[in-house]
């Protein structure tokens, strides 16, 4: 699957996990008709879908094992969850989301772009973009482009607490 990722990221495309209880996983891979004259993005890409009904979330984070974790947790409480190891493959999901996305996570530093910039652009295709900020140290007030934030080290119970005050309503499953 690895290979797969970076052949597609290498030609300007992406691939795009989607996983549905009792029917299977589906792998798509999208490609431009023309390979770009540079690839879109170089590093590591790890897309996935989770297969809830509610309010979609988009984790970007460049470490796939955060990602991964904080997937499975957002699933855990009834969203579902887009993940991205790169932000340019973050801003591709966000744009093919006919219902929109209700929450973006974001670690403090990512590559190619600040967190400042990538959510400055998803808030203007979507005002209403409620943003989970992942700090590297404990203590302080959010950055005033963030809602909430949690330690950068993933802690269930912070995650759900932050998510409830974020998205009221979302019942867990």
């Amino acid at each position: 699957m690895s290979l797969a990722q970076a052949a597609a990221a290498a030609m300007g495309g992406h691939l795009t996990l989607e996983t549905r209880r009792g029917e299977g996983t589906s792998v798509s891979v999208w490609l431009p008709e023309v390979a770009p004259e540079r690839p879109l993005f170089t590093g590591p890409t790890a897309v996935y879908s989770g297969d809830h009904s509610g309010p979609t979330a988009l984790v970007v984070d460049d470490d796939p094992a955060r990602c991964t974790v904080m997937k499975r947790i957002l699933e855990g409480i009834g969203l579902r969850v887009l993940a991205a190891s790169h932000p340019e493959v973050g801003l591709l999901l966000f744009g093919q989301q006919e219902e929109g996305v209700a929450l973006v996570v974001v670690p403090e530093t990512l590559p190619g772009i600040t967190p400042v910039d990538l959510v400055a652009d998803l808030r203007a295709r979507h005002p209403t973009l409620r943003v989970l900020h992942m700090r590297d140290t404990e203590g302080g007030e959010p950055p005033a482009w963030a809602d909430a934030e949690i330690p950068r080290a993933v802690d269930a119970t912070r995650v759900q607490e932050a998510v409830a005050a974020l998205l009221p309503g979302l019942t867990s499953h």
